[in-house]
């Protein structure tokens, strides 16, 4: 059965975010991770579900949007001058190498 792409999904051309909104649709109570919690002397986990997890995507990408909204309308009448106004963007997570040696070489 050959595929004519519109019965399948195209895999490696979805996001992330695409995926998970299809996820949220079509099971929205899925568990997708679990979280430890030891806050009291009985350990616990607090599960994330996929329609939890894509508000919290979605929420983050608005944030996003609005920090970069914000950086580009500071005022500045000079190019350079801009630069030096501007606050950097702070990364917000590190997806690499585990270890630190690594990373200075």
């Amino acid at each position: 059965m050959a595929g004519n792409g519109l019965d399948s999904p195209s895999y490696g051309r979805r996001l992330i975010p695409q995926i998970l909104d299809q996820l949220a649709a079509s099971q929205p109570e899925r568990v997708v991770y679990s979280v430890a919690s030891c806050a009291t002397e009985i350990p616990s986990f607090h599960h994330i579900s996929a329609r939890m997890f894509c508000k919290a995507v979605d929420k983050t990408a608005w944030w996003l949007q609005g920090q970069l909204d914000a950086l580009k309308q500071a005022p500045c009448a000079d190019a350079n001058a801009n630069r030096q106004v501007l606050p950097k963007i702070q990364p917000l997570g590190y997806i690499g190498p585990r270890n630190s040696f690594q990373i200075s070489m």
